[in-house]
């Protein structure tokens, strides 16, 4: 099995257990954009139905798809918690790309702790 076979696989075994909550590690990672986005709309259906669920990600577009964003920076520090729609704007910036080089600059938003 390819990369991206082998983490459907085993996203799906772990879906046999109708978990509550999922821990999911760059799930979209590796994958083709169409196959992503299927597993995200997937995701989003089990989230609707009362999952939990709480990825990784450094694929920007998975962040948009998010209800919930927390934005950590170098050593862990909290930079942004809240809705991915606002998150642009938190750091005053146009793109998501652009948020990453802010919070490598050290930038936080104003009453995130």
């Amino acid at each position: 099995l390819s990369g991206g076979e082998r983490k459907r696989a085993s996203i799906a075994v772990e879906l046999l257990t109708r978990p509550r909550v999922l821990f999911l590690d760059e799930p979209t990672s590796g994958l083709d954009p169409v196959t992503g986005a299927a597993l995200l709309r997937t995701l989003r259906a089990l989230a609707e139905d009362g999952t939990t669920v709480v990825l990784t990600t450094h694929v920007l577009a998975d962040l948009l798809r998010c209800d919930h964003v927390v934005f950590l920076a170098p050593g862990g520090q909290l930079a942004y918690a809240g809705e991915p729609a606002a998150l642009r704007e938190a750091f005053g910036v146009g793109t998501v790309e652009e948020v990453y080089e802010a919070v490598a600059d050290g930038v936080r938003v104003e009453g995130t702790t």
